[in-house]
């Protein structure tokens, strides 16, 4: 017996909808009625063996045997027992909050290292705890997760007892060509900030002398045999000028090039004026011929939904152990749980038993269905990706009621094949 998914949503245009898996980021495009009879099938616990009996137009049988496989592939239809439990979580584990550098929109305040104290018992309790919970993959960070004085040794007490992906998430400016050798033997991926494109560019938020130490870093890396590298930029309305040049120093360099959103969250605040307003997209008035109308009309649409991996155990641990469900909602103050604390913290967070807690509540009010804005658009799960970066743009960007306007009409054109 079939059931659809847990993690269903529907969208309504006229007699279509879109219906999908959130967790799995699926999503089929039937007619209305096609999805009335399959309410039917499903309430009678109808399997593919009965439809010779319950269609008598063969056209119509085929169009549904059909129909529950492609729902099957999608996750969209699942059998009766099936749970639909996390299968896979991403951890991003913050070592210290303690950083070497000062740079000015650090989501996290972290502070100078001068005050360092490491409670080492603490970190490997922790990392029991990690290992104990088999993430999908593993990101250490900070603040700057090589000023932890057993930062090698935590390295490879992990990589013992861990087979999933490990990424290391630096400022990049204390790895040596002698230490790179060492990264290399733990870690599959190295992650760098930068945000610049030369000295001047770079040290206006991070500092004097560090781009030359991060372009040093990539090079060691590389020699010791680190095949996944990439560099990072926070664009603001100050750098954003530069995003065609970063982008040309990551094809020069061979690396993975990143582009994060600036948000006035942490040490941010102090630079709200940062932010990169909609302000300069103009409106598009292109006409579009019919028969390319029609044929996005029948076709299945070419957009991704918005799937937060904060919702399906995209978890991050503070320092103290402290779990949150994403980096930036640290911010809230809310934590789901320390995983010290919690006996058995597979089944807490794959069994999503976490769902249960305050923090969590808190954050259902920031996803689109459940604003009030957005809750009524039947494009909302086209939009979007992240409700913390939703959140920073109705926060400060002026121009944001425009920009979703636009956003809408181009979406509504993709997914229902019309102009808004």
């Amino acid at each position: 017996m079939y059931k659809l998914t847990r993690h269903l949503f529907i969208l309504d245009n006229d007699m279509t909808k879109v219906m999908g898996n959130r967790y799995f980021g699926s999503f089929i495009k039937i007619s209305d009625e096609c999805y009335q009879i399959l309410k039917e099938l499903l309430k009678n616990n109808s399997l593919e063996k009965d439809f010779e009996k319950i269609f008598e137009d063969k056209k119509d049988q085929k169009y549904f045997l059909n129909l529950y496989k492609v729902l099957l592939e999608k996750r969209i239809l699942v059998d009766f027992e099936d749970k639909e439990y996390i299968h896979n979580v991403d951890l991003q584990w913050e070592l210290t909050n303690h950083c070497n550098l000062k740079c000015n929109h650090c989501i996290s305040d972290a502070v100078g290292v001068q005050s360092h104290q490491t409670d080492y018992d603490k970190i490997m309790t922790i990392a029991k705890k990690v290992i104990d919970l088999e993430p999908q993959s593993l990101t250490l960070t900070g603040g700057e997760p090589m000023i932890l004085p057993f930062f090698f040794e935590l390295s490879q007490y992990i990589k013992d007892s861990y087979d999933g992906d490990m990424t290391l998430m630096t400022n990049g400016t204390l790895i040596t060509e002698k230490n790179a050798k060492l990264i290399a033997q733990f870690y599959e991926n190295v992650s760098i900030s930068i945000d610049g494109v030369d000295e001047k560019s770079c040290s206006e938020i991070r500092g004097k002398g560090v781009f030359g130490k991060v372009i040093n870093a990539v090079s060691y890396l590389k020699g010791a045999g680190v095949e996944k590298i990439s560099l990072s930029m926070v664009l603001t309305n100050n750098n954003k000028q530069h995003k065609n040049k970063f982008y040309e120093l990551c094809n020069e360099l061979e690396v993975e090039a990143q582009l994060r959103s600036f948000a006035s969250v942490g040490r941010g605040e102090e630079h709200a004026d940062w932010y990169i307003s909609s302000d300069n997209k103009e409106d598009d008035n292109t006409t579009v011929q019919n028969e390319k109308l029609l044929e996005i009309k029948n076709s299945q649409p070419k957009v991704s939904i918005g799937v937060c991996g904060a919702q399906y155990g995209s978890i991050t641990i503070d320092p103290t152990g402290d779990m949150f469900l994403c980096a930036p909602f640290e911010y809230l103050g809310q934590s789901i749980g320390n995983i010290i604390n919690i006996q058995n913290i597979k089944e807490y967070i794959k069994m999503e038993k976490f769902k249960k807690t305050d923090a969590y509540k808190e954050f259902e009010k920031l996803l689109l269905e459940n604003k009030e804005h957005c809750k009524n658009c039947n494009v909302r799960f086209f939009c979007w990706h992240c409700p913390f970066i939703n959140e920073q743009a109705i926060k400060n960007d002026k121009f944001y009621l425009r920009h979703c306007e636009m956003t809408k009409k181009d979406l509504k054109f993709a997914v229902w094949g019309e102009l808004a």
